[in-house]
């Protein structure tokens, strides 16, 4: 159990029949000194929740809220906090160069949301993007001023209603150009949803004292050398609804040079990379070969499993599984001591390698392993269409596969085999 898990189990045993008798009939308002007394934990950390991972689980199986309305004092409700992202298609992005007379800022090695946001700049894709030469103007912490808003109850039927005083926000960054100020959350790592908080309260502060331009919200996420962007807005007529926001245009950026994979040259692989023995280490359960890659770059500098959780968009033990896929890989290593996640040798040099030699080196690294070795193999015959599942099932269970003896995990794991088959297929048609 994480320190917010436990934060909260204080909070609700001591409050329990205040809150709870609350929540019945509506909201209930907690003081943020109450809470730090009997949490014993910062109100900020105890509410710091940007992705529906991050909730302990007492709110996600009541379908709890929990929203700052002024500099002291929180709404615990049943709002629907989260957006989730749109499937859209952004697989093709497009290429920037980056310019010769920048040196303090090292695009190849971002490590931060500011620094991600800066490269963004720098190389013209914020400008490209919103269509118009914008600079950088608001940023960092400053007070929400007065509005009132509803929210969507979770469950979908009646709102939550708030009014906000001066809390505290935080906006990562703000680019004005003539006709528009535009409003960045930015996130380090691919994720399903986002806090829509973290536009909203920018939004309605700006719209309090802005008038002559238009007020633009863009979520922001970077991923493996490659930025994304997403803008949304609010119906003219809904700006008191939290929940109402719509995506209205996504794009991606690089600064790479993505050349393509060739057939051919998968053929090549799977003919040139001889399987290793299987490692005493579990089986892959991680669908998402993306994920795997954004935990690589999160490692850079050593990571622990509770930092995924609390700062990333993966819940305790999706963080366990994504981890564990990179000590599969021989990509990742457990420091015994310490207890983070730190790259091995070929982790760092892959990272550093340019697009194509960089997948490429992936798609070794998991074709060390007999059974994608031989599944993928299966689907180069069929002419890249799935083989039956009766047949890779067989492939799976020759393998003797660590701590794998129930029919059903054989099932589940399958599906992880399937997903980065395709992640290596994908390879080739995305180009």
């Amino acid at each position: 159990m994480d320190k917010n898990e436990q934060a909260w189990d204080r909070v609700f045993s001591d409050l329990h029949l205040k809150v709870e008798a609350a929540l019945k009939n509506g909201t209930c308002v907690i003081d943020s000194k109450a809470l730090k007394k009997i949490g014993a934990r910062e109100p900020r950390l105890m509410t710091k929740f940007d992705h529906y991972s991050c909730l302990p689980e007492r709110f996600k199986k009541n379908h709890y809220s929990i929203m700052p309305i002024s500099r002291s004092e929180y709404l615990l409700g049943h709002g629907e906090m989260y957006h989730a992202l749109e499937d859209i298609d952004l697989s093709r992005p497009q290429f920037k160069s980056y310019p010769d007379n920048i040196e303090s800022l090292d695009a190849s090695d971002i490590t931060s949301e500011q620094n991600a946001l800066a490269v963004a700049h720098i190389t013209h894709m914020i400008d490209d993007f919103l269509g118009e030469e914008t600079q950088l103007t608001l940023q960092g912490r400053m007070a929400s001023s007065i509005f009132a808003f509803r929210m969507q109850h979770a469950l979908g039927e009646g709102y939550d209603h708030l009014n906000v005083s001066n809390s505290q926000i935080e906006i990562d960054a703000s680019y004005e150009g003539k006709d528009s100020i535009t409003v960045f959350e930015a996130k380090l790592g691919l994720c399903t949803d986002f806090l829509i908080r973290q536009l909203y309260y920018p939004f309605r502060m700006l719209k309090n004292r802005i008038w002559d331009k238009k007020i633009r919200l863009v979520f922001f996420t970077y991923s493996d050398k490659v930025f994304y962007f997403r803008e949304y807005g609010y119906p003219q007529d809904e700006f008191d609804n939290y929940n109402s926001l719509i995506l209205l245009k996504g794009k991606a950026y690089t600064l790479e040079e993505r050349r393509p994979l060739t057939l051919d040259s998968l053929h090549r692989l799977l003919q040139t990379t001889r399987s290793l023995p299987e490692p005493n280490v579990p089986f892959p359960q991680a669908n998402d070969f993306n994920r795997v890659i954004d935990i690589l770059h999160l490692a850079k500098r050593g990571i622990a499993k509770e930092e995924i959780t609390a700062n990333y968009d993966f819940e305790p033990r999706q963080a366990d599984y994504y981890a564990n896929a990179g000590v599969y890989l021989g990509l990742l290593q457990k420091d015994k001591k310490s207890g983070l996640f730190r790259l091995t040798d070929d982790a760092k040099k892959i990272l550093e390698l340019p697009y194509r030699q960089r997948r490429i080196e992936f798609i070794r690294k998991i074709l060390l392993h007999e059974v994608f070795k031989k599944i993928l193999s299966l689907y180069l015959k069929n002419n890249l269409k799935e083989p039956s599942l009766n047949k890779m099932l067989e492939i799976m269970r020759a393998a003797n596969l660590f701590r794998i003896g129930k029919e059903k995990t054989y099932e589940r794991r399958l599906s992880s085999v399937r997903k980065w088959i395709y992640w290596i297929l994908d390879s080739i048609k995305e180009n």
